[in-house]
């Protein structure tokens, strides 16, 4: 079994180098499988026992120099650059796939950092070379070129080899980040396609929590008493629950960090992305059916990181978030509806600011209707400093006698930081 997955990849990769007219480097991939399945080869990968604190990083250098000097040599023969990319990239994804196939443990966490590196290297050059749009489409390529790798990785060669859990874990993140691809492609409309993405998100958070809110049953033991069987229990029970069920509850509740964070980011992501159109409907045209998916793109934001919050996956960066969104949408809409009228909405937007310090002296009954924690205070306060940073710049765009100006601003500041100081103070009392 060993010699025919070594000898599909390399068939795999050699046929790969032929089609890009690199036939003279589809001998390297045939040479490496040979090489590996010489005698006590996988013998010797697997008793290498070395010390990873100190040699990790050297191994890591040595393999640098070798990829710089690999690369160096194709760009001397005259290879395009990204075909470049794609040798190291592919290179270094076979040898991976070799690492796990013949133990070799240092080579899984090598391999794996560059095949990383590699892309991108080659994200960043589509981005900074090409553009927005051509980035888009290799990010795309990309996505379902590493789901496809990752599926390989844990259905194929994890029913034959020891894969470790993590790749699991990426693989439910790259399915996200697909589906989130094929919406935004497929529909014509790009804000339609964020919706949808969001939606998307809303379920996965949705499927999160409600896994990790469900109670497993704990194991019982299987030693029954006479007394039992004297009163007709049955001595093997049928479970309740199927046992893919109970292994994907633990598989959620045990997740790491990063996965976390991982399932976090499509939903700030898609978030910059509705700004960013918004503001950009701002400057082109004045669309009512834009202002409608602007605020239901918000709403499912916030619903989103409210669910983050239900199932503990949020990050300081989505509490921020939340409070920018919910402080200056406000502003957007009055803004873009009232321009010419900035004199109208001011004292509203002024009492508004007001409003939001004083709510934070109510900590105790927000807390618990929605979750809230000292971080998310501050950082309202913080949003909300901001938000009196904005009505000062739109104070100086009001026609206002110079002095009164001038008074009115230092009026308004020290009122905002007297309220500021109690609430701090406030903040840190609640932590004693």
């Amino acid at each position: 079994m060993v010699f025919l997955i070594c000898l599909l990849v390399s068939l795999l990769f050699a046929c790969f180098f032929y089609a890009i007219d690199l036939w003279y480097f589809m001998l390297f991939p045939l040479t490496f499988f040979l090489f590996m399945l010489t005698h006590g080869t996988r013998k010797v990968f697997s008793k290498i026992e070395i010390d990873k604190i100190r040699y990790q990083h050297s191994l890591l250098f040595i393999w640098i120099v070798i990829m710089i000097g690999f690369s160096g040599l194709l760009f001397f023969i005259g290879i395009s650059e990204i075909s470049v990319y794609l040798c190291l990239l592919l290179l270094n994804l076979f040898l991976l796939m070799g690492s796990y196939v013949f133990a070799y443990a240092d080579g899984k966490n090598i391999f794996e950092i560059w095949t990383y590196l590699v892309i991108l290297v080659i994200l960043g050059t589509s981005l900074f070379s090409e553009g927005l749009a051509i980035f888009w489409s290799v990010f795309s390529l990309f996505s379902y070129f590493w789901f496809g790798v990752l599926g390989f990785l844990v259905f194929i060669m994890g029913m034959l080899y020891p894969i470790e859990k993590k790749y699991g874990y990426q693989l439910f993140l790259m399915l996200g980040i697909v589906l989130v691809n094929v919406f935004i492609n497929a529909l014509s409309p790009l804000g339609i396609g964020i919706l949808i993405s969001l939606c998307l998100l809303s379920c996965y958070y949705v499927v999160t929590y409600l896994v990790k809110k469900r109670k497993m049953p704990q194991k019982e033991s299987s030693f029954v008493s006479v007394r039992k069987i004297l009163a007709g229990e049955r001595i093997r029970k049928k479970h309740p629950i199927p046992k893919w069920k109970i292994q994907f509850h633990q598989w959620i509740v045990s997740a790491p960090l990063w996965f976390q964070r991982g399932l976090e980011l499509p939903n700030l992501l898609l978030l910059v992305g509705v700004i960013g159109g918004y503001f950009y409907s701002m400057l082109t045209t004045t669309n009512a059916v834009m202002d409608l998916w602007y605020w239901m793109s918000l709403a499912i934001f916030l619903l989103n990181v409210y669910l983050l919050k239900k199932i503990q996956y949020v990050s300081n960066i989505s509490r921020f978030a939340l409070s920018l969104v919910v402080n200056f949408a406000l502003y957007s809409a009055l803004l873009k509806s009232w321009w010419n009228n900035i004199a109208e909405i001011l004292p509203f937007l002024v009492m508004r600011t007001f409003v939001c310090q004083v709510a934070l002296f109510y900590i105790d009954r927000l807390k618990s209707r929605f979750m809230f924690s000292k971080k998310d205070y501050l950082y309202w306060t913080i949003a909300t400093c901001l938000a009196s940073i904005v009505n000062v710049v739109l104070l100086f765009q009001i026609e206002l006698p110079g002095q009164f100006l001038f008074s009115l601003v230092f009026f308004y500041c020290g009122i905002e930081l007297m309220i500021l100081y109690y609430v701090l103070q406030f903040l840190n009392a609640e932590d004693e």
